[in-house]
């Protein structure tokens, strides 16, 4: 995913990148970060690998392990944060993996498929990841 494009950002806007295999270059998804602190040294991220035919394969924690590897070491970020419905479990042990930990639940806050799910914030710590 690292691409010296990468370089050129700046840091406090966020950014939006597009997920390909490196095999043979398909378009599968899309990863991001936003609501950057560079006082508090914190960000938000996000991840969707949309192609389903590419899920349960680790590309979803390949992407999410280079994102925050880039953003702690380029942006030297302390904490990392994300959200996620309580339905996605797949995503859940995905972050967790990663090193992520719940760190809160808003009770029925998503309404995904005509049914209300919690929404799990989940964060990670610099000095937990490496």
């Amino acid at each position: 995913m690292y691409n010296k494009n990468l370089e050129k950002v700046e840091k406090q806007d966020g950014c939006v990148f597009s997920v390909y295999t490196a095999s043979d270059q398909t378009h599968i998804g899309v990863c991001d970060y936003r609501d950057v602190n560079l006082v508090t040294r914190t960000a938000t991220i996000g991840i969707s690998i949309g192609h389903k035919d590419y899920w349960n394969k680790g590309y979803g924690t390949d992407v999410i392990q280079t994102l925050v590897c880039d953003l702690f070491k380029r942006m030297n970020l302390r904490r990392i944060q994300l959200d996620t419905w309580s339905g996605n479990e797949r995503a859940i042990r995905a972050y967790e993996k990663c090193g992520f930990s719940i760190e809160g639940i808003l009770k029925e806050n998503e309404y995904v498929n005509g049914k209300y799910y919690d929404t799990i914030i989940m964060g990670l710590l610099r000095k937990n990841s490496m």
